[in-house]
């Protein structure tokens, strides 16, 4: 039986490079949910035919997605693109080897309206064309000199569609839960299923492992994307596949414990991005954010291969004493040890994802490692151009108790051969952000506590030539809770000032 994945694949050459458009997480977990489901022989595919095509030796189903759960879906539009994809299968269907075509629309909304039926087929039927008397070959010459969608649907509708055709269109609609409510769902299949040998994965917490599971199995989803284009071969995922990939990974070797180092962190990653689109009603701010947690994903790839850097990373945004994190100490980690601290850090990896990518947005960038700087230091700096004191240092101490996790991180920094000359320093309290420390503080061996190293009057806030002192930032301009991240704050600008309005004690 002949394979339709590739001819009908013209037309579809936008989805190879866009950026805009790989890590679209609804879609992509949605095609694990549909691989877990699979039949042995299911071949599928993602951005390649629509969102998602599955094709085995007598069916073809062919998938859009849509997340807009603040709004409405116009499902005419979507029920019309996949009457031509049905119609595109039509042309290029080889005599006595049809294959039954079913097309769905997955979607999760505020609201989601029935499809108009008479209105879609008065858009699509421009004539009553007889199939087995067109001359196909000309007509997909034609489709495949078309340099846009309306004129390769134009010319099907034209030369192709008939009120026949129309009539045997098979179209579903199936509603889906939250892209939050899906994560939770995959994480308890990944888990249950005989076909992952998670015994090889040694973590006493269980949410570790859906949380590692998960982020493998998603990264397999994006490894297609990159795949070469021509070779449809290549971008095709199976059941069986799936299944090797995730097993290759999981295990308590070094190799193995670097590698799921890597996806734990792009686990995080896809998350937090995931509880954000969630919320994201504005089309230019989604697009803003995929950008960013795209370049995210790119950084730490690149950043988490090396054990310095991920030392580097770790001792950036850690509240840990110099006893318990230090250089020393984490080299001598094993790669198990190393993986068990950055699970450990899972809150404080999301604080800080959180914190930089909403920065980003409100400056208008989407390059995550524009700013970042690691070279000769022993943390990742963040340096802005328009930020008066560097380098600055992001820390995320969490939600645990503010002077405590100051004292704390204070005693690791003042250890730094480069210094930071200000620190971001959100905190969350009780469910309430408080100004922690917004002053400007002496770097001294003498006394480890910070607060007794306030510069009390001994400085103006817009000179800061005093050696060995830094500025203490409480980011409360940039609002980066959830229901507030697709916002540009007014205020932005104060977090790069020595000095700031917002001042209060802990």
């Amino acid at each position: 039986m002949s394979e339709y994945a590739e001819e009908m694949h013209i037309g579809e050459e936008r989805r190879n490079a866009s950026d805009t458009i790989r890590g679209f997480l609804f879609q992509d977990h949605l095609a694990i949910e549909l691989i877990l489901d699979a039949n042995d022989n299911d071949n599928i595919y993602v951005e390649w035919v629509e969102d998602i095509f599955v094709e085995n030796d007598d069916n073809i189903s062919i998938y859009q997605v849509k997340y807009y759960p603040k709004s409405h879906i116009n499902m005419n539009k979507i029920y019309q693109n996949l009457f031509y994809q049905y119609l595109k299968y039509e042309l290029f269907k080889k005599e006595s080897e049809e294959k039954e075509v079913k097309t769905y629309c997955l979607y999760h909304s505020q609201r989601c309206t029935d499809v108009s039926v008479d209105d879609v087929k008065n858009i699509c039927i421009k004539k009553e064309n007889k199939i087995n008397e067109i001359d196909k070959e000309y007509i997909k010459a034609k489709l495949m000199s078309c340099d846009d969608i309306d004129k390769r649907q134009n010319l099907l509708f034209e030369e192709i569609a008939s009120t026949s055709l129309f009539s045997e269109f098979k179209f579903e609609k199936k509603e889906k839960q939250s892209i939050v409510d899906i994560r939770n769902n995959l994480k308890e299949k990944l888990f249950k299923t005989d076909k992952i040998n998670k015994s090889m994965l040694k973590m006493k917490n269980e949410e570790d492992i859906k949380d590692i599971l998960l982020s493998v199995a998603l990264e397999y989803i994006h490894e297609s994307y990159y795949k070469k284009p021509e070779d449809y071969k290549l971008r095709r995922m199976t059941k069986a596949s799936f299944f090797d990939y995730i097993n290759k990974i999981v295990g308590v070797d070094e190799r193995q414990c670097i590698e799921i180092i890597k996806f734990i962190v792009l686990g995080y990653i896809d998350e937090v991005f995931g509880e954000i689109y969630h919320e994201i009603t504005k089309a230019e701010v989604i697009d803003a954010y995929r950008n960013i947690y795209m370049t995210t994903k790119e950084f730490f790839k690149e950043k988490l291969n090396n054990k310095e850097t991920r030392f580097k990373f770790l001792n950036t945004i850690s509240t840990d004493r110099y006893e318990h994190l230090n250089r020393g100490i984490y080299m001598d980690y094993s790669a198990e040890e190393e993986l068990e601290k950055f699970m450990e850090y899972k809150d404080k990896i999301r604080q800080f994802l959180l914190n930089v990518w909403k920065i980003l947005f409100d400056v208008k960038c989407v390059n995550f490692g524009a700013y970042f700087k690691d070279n000769e230091y022993e943390c990742i700096f963040f340096e802005y151009p328009d930020e008066k004191a560097k380098p600055v240092i992001i820390v995320s101490p969490g939600n645990g108790e503010p002077k405590r996790d100051a004292d704390k991180t204070f005693d690791r920094v003042i250890r730094m051969k480069i210094k930071p000359r200000k620190w971001y320093f959100r905190h969350s309290a009780r469910g309430k952000y408080v100004y922690s420390y917004k002053k400007k503080y002496e770097y001294s061996y003498k006394i480890n506590k910070i607060r007794k190293n306030e510069l009390n009057g001994k400085f103006n806030y817009n000179d800061f030539d005093i050696e060995d002192s830094f500025v203490m930032e409480c980011l409360n301009c940039i609002k980066y809770d959830i229901d507030q991240i697709e916002n540009r704050d007014p205020n932005y600008k104060c977090i790069f000032e020595l000095d700031c309005p917002n001042k209060e004690e802990v």
